[in-house]
């Protein structure tokens, strides 16, 4: 009777510090994962539909929305990622209007900021460690950031020389990751149980 508590209670140590280690292993994947996520390692420069007529400039993007101007005098917007935007949204559509909302940018630091230059090296607090310029000329590069407590989002804008734009995206929620969390956390208390009855099929106990 000793011996079966004895061997219960190692059980139920080997169970619970095997579960431990493979739900903390299973979230360190998770923070490595998110980590390589938010400095770009996944993001790659995607180009827009090509605007209806020929580019004169680039008026104003903000994360998920450029608006241009053609040679004729006509602008027109798209939106690159209707998943970020209320209400009706049609993706990577050039739309034709009558007017730019007005530039907003710049107020706060944690709020939304824009940037533009030629080359898209920026030089702020915001640089992303896996970030590659895109291939080909470059006429004008527009940075765009939002800082908040639940989303941090950041998009890179390049028209290039050959009538062309591209984007380059990352999207980083702490409501998103917290549900990872969950999930992650879940799978290594599966894992767990499953490495638990291996050993202990292995070791007879």
């Amino acid at each position: 009777m000793f011996r079966k508590i004895l061997s219960f209670i190692g059980n139920l140590i080997l169970l619970v510090v095997v579960i431990l280690l493979s739900i903390r292993a299973s979230l360190w994947c998770l923070e490595y994962w998110d980590h390589l996520n938010t400095e770009g390692a996944f993001t790659r420069w995607k180009s827009i539909t090509e605007p209806p007529g020929k580019l004169e400039k680039i008026l104003l993007v903000d994360y998920s929305t450029i608006w241009i101007e053609t040679e004729d005098k006509s602008i027109y917007y798209l939106n690159i990622l209707c998943q970020l935007q209320l209400g009706e949204c049609r993706e990577n559509e050039w739309i034709k209007t009558e007017a730019v909302p007005p530039d907003e940018s710049g107020f706060a630091d944690d709020g939304y900021t824009l940037e533009r230059q030629n080359n898209c090296v920026f030089q702020d607090k915001f640089e992303m460690t896996y970030f590659r310029r895109p291939m080909g000329s470059v006429i004008e590069c527009l940075k765009t950031y939002s800082l908040y407590p639940e989303v941090f989002v950041i998009t890179y804008y390049a028209r290039l020389s050959d009538n062309t734009i591209q984007y380059w995206h990352v999207f980083s929620s702490s409501n998103a990751y917290f549900q990872q969390m969950i999930g992650v956390g879940g799978l290594g208390l599966l894992g767990g149980i499953v490495i638990f009855l291996l050993l202990k099929s292995k070791l007879n106990f």
